[in-house]
C-alpha cells in the first residue's frame, strides 16, 4: 500500500478503538504491522486494541513493547505512555513522558505532554512548570498556552500574576487564532478574577451566541452574575439547574449552586426563616461536601433551630466536628 493507505487504514482502525469495536481494530493495526513492521505507531495502537479485550494483556505489552524498540519516535512513546497510564502503571507512564521530553528536548509537544500527565496526577505546579517550559521552546504552541493559560485561572486563589499571564497567553491564542474557544474562556475567566465583570460579560455574550450549548461557558456566565453587586440569585440558579440537567456531575455547576444555596440561606435568615435557611444550607452542603465554610453556616442554623428542637443541637456538634476534623489548625 501506499502511505496515503497506510494512514487510512490506521485512521480507521483508530475510530474503530473509539467506538469500542476492538476486535476490529485489532484486525486493522494486525494488518499494518505485517505490511510495515517497522512502523512503531501501528505496534503501539495494535498494543492498544488486546489491552482493551479482557485478558490480552500480555500480548499487548508484547506489541507496546516491539514498537518502542523499532520507533522511539515521539508519536510511539506518546501511545506507550498513555498505554501505561491507562493500566495504572503510573511508574512506567511517568518514565516514558520524562524520556519523551529528555528525547525531544527542543520540542513543544514533549512538554505539552509531561504537563497533561501532571495534571492528570493532580500536581498542579509541575504541570504549569511543564507548560511554561514548552512556552519558551516555542511561544506561539498553542496547547502550551492554553493549559499553562488554565492552571492560572483555576483554583480558590489566584494571583494577579497568574491572571495577568493567562491573560496574556489568551490574547496571543487569539491573535493567532481569532474567535478560539478555548482562549476566550481563559480570557472570560480571568476578567471575572480580576473583576472586570463588564468586560467577561462581553466575552461571554459573544461566545454563547456561537456556541450556546457550552456547559464551561454557561458556567463562567453564572460565576460572572454572582459576582455582580446585588446578584439575582433565581436567575444565576435557573442558568445553573440549565447546566446540571445536561450534566449532573459538572463540577463548577455543583459548587456554584452550593454558593447560590448558601446565599439564599443567607437570605433566609435576614428575613427572620431559620427553617427555610437550614433546608438551603443542607442543599449546599450536599452540592459541595467540602466547602468547610458551608457545613460552618449549616451548623449555625442547626444550633438555632435547636431552641425550640434540642435535638437540632447534636446536629449543630457533628456538624462542628465535621468542620474541626476537616481542618484542625483552622481551630486551634
Amino acid at each position: 500500500e501506499y502511505p496515503e493507505g497506510r494512514s487510512l487504514r490506521y485512521s480507521y482502525g483508530t475510530a474503530l478503538l473509539k467506538n469500542g469495536d476492538f476486535t476490529l481494530a485489532e484486525n486493522q493495526f494486525r494488518i499494518l504491522t505485517e505490511k510495515f513492521p517497522n512502523w512503531g505507531p501501528a505496534w503501539g495502537m495494535l498494543g492498544q486494541s488486546l489491552y482493551l479485550q479482557s485478558g490480552r494483556v500480555a500480548e499487548a505489552e508484547e506489541a507496546m513493547e516491539k514498537g518502542l524498540l523499532i520507533d522511539n519516535r515521539l508519536e510511539v512513546r506518546q501511545i506507550a505512555a498513555r498505554f501505561f497510564y491507562r493500566r495504572g502503571d503510573r511508574t512506567r507512564a511517568k518514565s516514558q513522558y520524562l524520556q519523551i521530553v529528555e528525547q525531544f528536548p527542543n520540542d513543544p509537544r514533549a512538554y505539552f505532554l509531561l504537563g497533561t500527565y501532571y495534571h492528570l496526577e493532580g500536581k498542579k505546579d509541575l504541570a504549569r512548570e511543564a507548560f511554561e517550559k514548552g512556552i519558551e521552546v516555542d511561544p506561539d504552541h498553542l496547547p502550551n498556552l492554553a493549559a499553562a493559560g488554565d492552571t492560572y485561572v483555576t483554583g480558590a486563589n489566584p494571583t494577579p500574576e497568574g491572571l495577568a499571564k493567562a491573560r496574556d497567553y489568551a490574547s496571543r491564542i487569539l491573535m493567532k487564532v481569532p474567535g478560539d474557544p478555548q482562549g476566550r474562556l481563559i480570557l472570560a475567566r480571568a476578567l471575572i478574577a480580576q473583576r472586570e465583570i463588564g468586560e467577561a460579560r462581553r466575552v461571554l455574550d459573544e461566545f454563547l451566541v456561537e456556541f450556546p450549548e457550552s456547559v464551561m461557558g454557561r458556567s463562567l456566565l453564572a460565576l460572572s452574575m454572582i459576582q455582580t453587586t446585588d446578584p439575582d440569585l433565581d436567575k444565576v440558579r435557573k442558568v445553573l439547574d440549565e447546566i446540571l440537567e445536561r450534566d449532573p456531575k459538572h463540577e463548577m455547576a455543583n459548587k456554584l449552586l452550593a454558593h447560590v444555596e448558601s446565599q439564599q440561606g443567607l437570605r433566609a435568615i435576614r428575613e427572620g426563616s431559620l427553617e427555610e435557611a437550614n433546608r438551603h444550607f443542607q442543599a449546599s452542603v450536599n452540592r459541595d461536601p467540602d466547602n468547610l465554610d458551608g457545613r460552618l453556616k449549616l451548623a449555625g442554623s442547626y444550633l438555632g433551630l435547636s431552641r425550640a428542637d434540642p435535638a437540632k443541637l447534636e446536629m449543630a456538634i457533628q456538624e462542628a466536628r465535621r468542620v474541626v476534623k476537616a481542618s484542625p489548625d483552622r481551630f486551634e
